[in-house]
């Protein structure tokens, strides 16, 4: 692949509007306006500042919002309140834009105080954007390229696109300093991207700028060889939008690296050392879907994790040895000398936010994570085969969890009281009884679930409590709904319970109040105690078996029909356990 497919260079980019020269040209030819005199008390006259008026080099217009019409054509603009260094010789002051709207020139204004030997200097220097610790020498400027930029869809991040102006009079152009990388990505998962020259050559930090031949130029005074982006809202880069990663002008004599990483820990490196890149002032490489270049590869042996004080997790368990433990740029990543396949340790860690496991564990143990309240996400790579007892019990602010194909088993009591846990997806798992009693007891928040389809049983008091939880569908090989399964699901509306379902025990639908209807198949040999007590909604339950199951107090607390076989209604009645319910007792409709 030749360089031309790599990098598209952006020429022209983002043109302003002729109309907006011919006002430059006239200003320039303005004399600073000098306003009201004040006088202190030692004699000495000081000066109220006078407005700026700023716009932006004609053919790579400056500044940091980028708007781009329906062409593809993209003029960057100022924008209000923006804010900018004036430099009266040495003498720094604080500009804000007056403007109401974006517009490619702006009155700046401010209400700093200059001496008067400062207002008369020929010399006047602006800077954007606004830095309280630049200086000027009267020749130069300083000020610096943050190494830690933030990637916002569509254009430039606030206070990022370095521009210099120099001029005799208040009308001031704005000329660009910095070129970069223009880039979309193919994935919504990546959380970080990292650019390095292959070299090591300084692209960020503290930087002097000067003007030659008309052109401002740059002189590194201390070097960053690395830039972070992240995404300036936080979680993931979005797929298929352009973001901007800020250089100085540079020449990459190797090329340069890009690393991605994704929210499941895994990186990917694109390393571009054809020939040497030249990062030119207001142009930027351009490639689209760039991720599609960089190889994924696991995190062997490491846990990426978050915590809520910005501090390093540490296992409880003496058992666990750790070869590094790092805590920086919002992210944790723990290192295990071996990693134990039986993952442990997390209990009671109130600080975890969230966490993504490494891949060679194929169990998460009893308790691993029980009482970590304030964990909101998990991420369960392929190949854990087993989720064991009280795992994220009482983890009341998990939100979130991703099951991987090679579950076989969750345990019991494995995320009860998860009360934010909102929906769980188990529809591709692979075990045959993969929930083990009250697994998701109470977890109040939880609306909607897809069960296992090779799942042959619903253990006992496995969905108990999950008061928001509103339809369920039964997989086709469940034989068996054991008790309670949905005991005091106050808002399970509807339930559709498969013809190879035999046995409903004790409880299973208690104080289901919103239950309207159901529909018990023709397979089913046994009804428990109270299956059905305090349904107050039902307006009917129909049974298809025409040999009455067995029953006892089944349908306590209710008074709706219940409706069997035509031919089979005095049997029914008369049939122990269904005596009691002989006066609801009618013919299917």
């Amino acid at each position: 692949m030749n360089t031309r497919n790599i990098f598209i260079i952006a020429a022209a980019l983002l043109l302003i509007a002729a109309s907006c020269q011919s006002v430059l040209e006239e200003q320039v030819q303005e004399e600073p306006k000098v306003t009201d005199e004040i006088v202190e008390d030692d004699g000495e006259t000081k000066i109220q500042a006078p407005d700026i008026t700023a716009a932006q080099e004609g053919d790579n217009p400056s500044k940091s919002v980028l708007e781009v019409d329906g062409n593809g054509v993209g003029t960057i603009y100022w924008t209000p309140a923006d804010e900018i260094n004036v430099f009266y010789g040495t003498t720094s002051t604080h500009y804000v834009s007056q403007n109401t709207v974006n517009a490619t020139t702006a009155v700046f204004s401010t209400t700093d105080i200059i001496g008067s030997t400062e207002s008369a200097s020929e010399s006047i220097w602006g800077l954007y954007p606004y830095n309280p610790s630049a200086t000027c020498s009267g020749s130069a400027v300083t000020t610096s390229l943050p190494a830690t930029q933030y990637g916002v869809p569509g254009t430039f991040d606030d206070d990022l696109f370095i521009t210099l102006a120099h001029n005799t009079s208040t009308a001031l152009t704005f000329y660009n300093v910095c070129g970069g990388i223009k880039f979309s990505l193919s994935r919504d998962d990546i959380t970080e991207i990292t650019f390095r020259g292959n070299n090591n050559e300084d692209i960020a930090g503290d930087i002097s700028l000067a003007f030659s031949e008309g052109l401002p130029t740059v002189s590194v005074t201390s070097g960053v060889n690395e830039i972070i982006l992240t995404p300036k809202t936080g979680g993931t880069f979005v797929s298929g939008e352009n973001y901007y990663i800020i250089l100085l002008p540079i020449t990459l004599s190797n090329g340069f690296t890009m690393t991605f990483t994704a929210t499941d820990g895994t990186l990917g490196t694109f390393n571009y050392n054809t020939k040497a890149v030249n990062v030119k002032r207001s142009v930027f490489s351009k490639k689209a879907e760039i991720n599609t270049y960089a190889s994924f590869i696991p995190f062997p042996k490491s846990a990426f994790y978050t915590s809520t004080d910005g501090n390093p997790i540490t296992p409880s368990s003496n058992n666990i040895e750790l070869s590094s433990n790092t805590y920086s740029n919002g992210i944790g990543i723990m290192t295990f000398a071996s990693v134990p396949q039986y993952f442990w340790g997390f209990e009671n860690q109130t600080t975890l936010q969230s966490i993504i496991l490494p891949p060679e564990v194929f169990v998460i143990s009893n308790n691993a994570f029980k009482g970590c309240s304030n964990l909101e996400s998990v991420v369960i790579r392929d190949g854990v085969e087993a989720i064991y007892n009280n795992a994220f019990m009482g983890c009341e602010q998990l939100s979130s969890i991703t099951f991987p194909a090679s579950l076989y088993d969750i345990y019991e009591n494995a995320f009860n009281g998860c009360t934010s846990l909102v929906s769980v997806d188990c529809s591709g798992l692979l075990g045959t009884i993969p929930f083990g009693r009250y697994a998701f007891a109470n977890c109040t928040s939880l609306s909607t679930i897809s069960l296992p389809s090779k799942a042959t049983e619903l253990n006992i008091g496995l969905f108990r409590g999950c008061s928001s939880l509103g339809s369920v569908t039964i997989p086709s090989k469940v034989t068996r709904i054991r008790d309670s399964a949905f005991s005091g699901c106050t808002n399970l509306s509807s339930v559709t319970i498969p013809n190879s379902v035999t046995t409903i025990d004790n409880s299973v639908f208690e104080n289901c109040t919103s239950l309207t209807t159901v529909t018990l198949p023709s397979k089913t040999a046994s009804i428990g105690s109270y299956a059905f007590a305090g349904c107050s909604g039902l307006s009917y339950i129909r049974i298809l078996a025409t040999t009455p199951p067995t029953c006892s107090y089944s349908f306590e607390y209710s008074t709706c029909p219940i409706y069997v076989p035509a031919e089979y209604v005095d049997v029914y009645k008369s049939t122990s356990g269904w005596s009691r319910y002989a006066d609801r007792i009618q013919a299917n409709p």
